[in-house]
């Protein structure tokens, strides 16, 4: 199936999009590094993450959800599915 081409009063709505995309992707990972990955830590292992560490996890967790929501949004695209926005 041919891909929709962004007509020229779309780009900003679709820039503004992907940066909200990005900002829920961001908070969700956070939140999860903070709530439950420390939680986990400290019950299994009876010690703490410092703030650099949780920076890195947080990261590395948006990456990934930033990854799978891309490649969700394309295959929704172009197979017409319900990812498709």
């Amino acid at each position: 199936m041919e891909q929709k081409q962004p007509t020229q009063k779309k780009p900003l709505l679709e820039s503004l999009k992907e940066l909200g995309r990005l900002i829920l992707i961001s908070i969700v990972s956070y939140f999860l590094t903070e709530g439950v990955i420390t939680t986990l830590v400290g019950y299994y292992f009876g010690t703490h993450i410092d703030t650099f560490t949780k920076v890195q996890i947080t990261a590395v967790l948006t990456l990934v959800a930033r990854t799978v929501d891309k490649y969700l949004h394309i295959s929704g695209i172009a197979e017409g599915g319900l990812t498709r926005f």
